[in-house]
């Protein structure tokens, strides 16, 4: 079929993040264990999600870790960069 886009989902990010739910609390949450847990796999797996699954998480050392956390899962905006300055 000509222009036609077909979806496959990738993954459930409930599931995979094991959250109770997609609120907004529930994120925040999320990003508090994430950076408690910054070399740990979870954060491999955003950050593989986060790259469309082309490449794995261990392309991301520490400060791509951070600079993922502080400047894309802090804010809603994809503009704000109010977060990005807390990078060590």
């Amino acid at each position: 079929l000509y222009n036609s886009t077909k979806f496959v989902e990738e993954y459930s990010a409930k599931s995979a993040y094991s959250l109770k739910d997609l609120s907004p609390q529930e994120w925040n949450n999320f990003v508090l264990r994430l950076e408690n847990d910054i070399d740990g796999e979870t954060m491999g797996l955003v950050y593989e999600f986060f790259m469309k699954s082309s490449t794995t998480g261990n392309a991301c050392d520490r400060i791509c870790r951070m600079t993922l956390i502080n400047c894309n899962l802090k804010t809603a905006r994809a503009q704000d960069t109010t977060f990005c300055s807390e990078i060590i």
